[in-house]
């Protein structure tokens, strides 16, 4: 029996109401001090104590009121891109926390009609890290560039359980290799899509896809299993890829592979269509990576850095479409200065995507 698809809306709830916290404070202590059956101070004596409190907690409040953690120093988000807290439909101009299947999600839908849809891919969780604000951090880049775009943003958030690696249970690196848990991490992200696509007139089912470190694994497989869903994709900072290779097995080539998510004792097999890489290769692909990120990757590659690998599935894909007769478009970018991180290769990213087409929003500004 096919699985029934539940849509959930996620309310947020947001903590930072302290005022209450304090009148709650305030009416325990007064339950405290009616129940006690000590003798009250005379009435002089009670008066001296409150002026001589109100002083001290104005001295503190002076004291502290410059401290790192008072709260009107720190950063705020704009509130054009604020977290939509309650409000179940889907409103323009903020950043929403979706789920589906109980598959947590962000969101932004832009203020004037969409027209497209652009996948944000984040990277592999830190311990720490809480996976739909890991999400949301890497969406909240794109929103100026989704909305002067007119495109949907959407990041899935792979969740450690359900789409980790190995360590987690799951055979081909998780998400990276395209599998999950439960659900494939492709098929839970064209479920989301399907989902905010009904808002675009005319939609023909491709989008705009980037992914960084893990994201950019993912992003690779992708678009050589689903070359007919992408419009243009950028892969970043990836340590590994699916390469053009007939004897390779996935995720690391074209070879059909079987393995067991341990996590639940299921199979999974992945055979993919040679066929998908030659498209790929004629797509616009950008595989982006910082200059710095020389950390190596793994003996399967020869103890090659993220800048050798991404040198290499660039010229072998080029190649491939060449050997077919076709003009192949993947091309390379270097960012000198910078290591393996999302953030400074973000705007880099962007003006790659400007030349495939899409607007930075400064752009805009100057047609003002």
């Amino acid at each position: 029996m096919p699985k029934t698809l539940v849509i959930l809306d996620r309310h947020i709830a947001e903590t930072t109401d302290r005022g209450s916290a304090a009148t709650k404070g305030a009416i325990r202590s007064s339950r405290i001090a009616r129940g006690s059956k000590r003798p009250l101070l005379p009435l002089g004596s009670r008066l001296v104590m409150l002026i001589l409190f109100g002083l001290l907690a104005g001295s503190l409040t002076s004291a502290w009121g410059n401290d790192t953690g008072d709260e009107s120093a720190q950063e705020a988000p704009s509130p054009s891109v604020a977290t939509q807290v309650a409000p179940a439909e889907d409103t323009p101009g903020v950043v929403l926390r979706r789920a589906i299947d109980g598959n947590e999600y962000t969101v932004y839908i832009p203020k004037v009609e969409p027209v497209g849809i652009l996948v944000i891919v984040h990277g592999t969780p830190r311990p720490d890290d809480v996976i739909i604000e890991l999400s949301e951090r890497f969406l909240r880049r794109w929103t100026a560039f989704a909305e002067v775009n007119r495109l949907i943003a959407i990041s899935p958030a792979f969740a450690v359980s359900d789409f980790g690696g190995r360590s987690d249970g799951l055979p081909f690196g998780g998400y990276r290799g395209l599998v999950g848990r439960t659900i494939r991490a492709d098929e839970l992200l064209h479920r989301i899509i399907d989902r905010h696509s009904d808002r675009i007139a005319d939609f023909d089912g491709k989008f705009y896809l980037y992914g960084f470190s893990a994201g950019g694994q993912f992003t690779s497989r992708y678009i050589v299993t689903h070359p007919e869903r992408i419009k243009a994709a950028i892969v970043c900072a990836a340590g590994a890829f699916a390469f053009p290779h007939p004897n390779r097995r996935w995720p690391n080539g074209m070879r059909p592979a079987t393995a067991t998510i341990t996590a639940n004792g299921s199979r999974v097999r992945v055979t993919p269509n040679a066929d998908g890489w030659l498209e790929a290769a004629t797509l616009p692909v950008t595989v982006l990576v910082g200059a710095k990120d020389d950390e190596l990757q793994g003996s399967r590659y020869g103890k090659l850095t993220r800048v050798d690998l991404a040198k290499r599935w660039v010229d072998e894909m080029n190649r491939l479409a060449e050997e077919s007769g076709r003009r192949g478009k993947v091309t390379f970018d270097l960012v000198d200065g910078v290591g393996h991180a999302s953030a400074p290769l973000t705007p880099r990213t962007q003006e790659a995507f400007r030349k495939m087409g899409l607007r930075l929003p400064a752009d805009e500004i100057g047609d003002q």
